[in-house]
This record gives structure tokens, sequence and C-alpha cells, in this order.
């Protein structure tokens, strides 16, 4: 069976974030909140499940791919349910 990363949240300020490979942010809904995991997926899911309408996702190592261009950090959007 695999390891489990789960989500967890810190203070904006708490360097402690940066220990996960993934953080999001989202100034808007959560000030001050900054969410980490060592699992995107998990990540993502947190995202959604906390009904934030976009979070800046950011990569402890490497960067990520959006076409042909490199980025440390990107825009999420999930899809969320509606009602």
């Amino acid at each position: 069976m695999g390891e489990r990363k789960p989500v967890v949240e810190f203070d904006i300020m708490d360097d402690d974030a940066f220990e996960y490979e993934y953080t999001a942010t989202n100034i808007l809904a959560a000030p001050g909140i900054r969410l980490a995991s060592d699992s995107l997926v998990n990540l993502k899911s947190e995202i959604k499940f906390r009904r934030w309408r976009s979070a800046d996702i950011a990569c402890k190592t490497g960067c990520f791919s959006m076409g042909q261009n490199l980025v440390d950090e990107y825009y999420y959007r999930p899809q969320l349910w509606r009602f």
C-alpha cells in the first residue's frame, strides 16, 4: 500500500510549508492561509473541497509546463460543482 500524502494548512508567513513539494495560496478566498502537500492530486482535491475559485500553485523543486513555457507557479482554476 502506498504512503499517505495529506494536505496541511499553514499560516502564510510560516516557512515550514516549503518543506512540502507543492503549495497553494488564494489571497482572496483565504487570506493568510497556505496549503501544502507532497501530492499534487490531493492538493487540487483540497482546493476543490474548500470551494476556492482559484489558487496559485507552486512547486518546491523543478517547475511546471504551460504549453511551451516553463513556470515556477501557475494559476489553477478547478471545475466546481454547479448547484
